[in-house]
């Protein structure tokens, strides 16, 4: 299967009950990993409201001594 990202079916928007039924388009088990893995990484995920980011993602700004500068 070849994931066409222009593809207007993908747009959430254009998106109707026919092109998501599940009758119409019946779940593949023995190809659902190669399609998830054919897809590219998340360009970035927002993080929910209300939630902190875990610490390890989250990096102290270091600065030199007298100077106020970053390093």
């Amino acid at each position: 299967m070849t994931i066409d990202p222009s593809d207007p079916r993908l747009q959430s928007s254009n998106l109707t009950w026919a092109d998501v039924d599940p009758d119409r388009h019946p779940f593949d088990p023995a190809t659902a990993l190669d399609t998830v893995r054919a897809l590219a990484p998340a360009g970035g995920v927002p993080i929910p409201i209300g939630t902190t980011p875990r610490a390890a993602t989250v990096r102290p700004r270091r600065t030199r001594a007298g100077t106020g500068s970053g390093s």
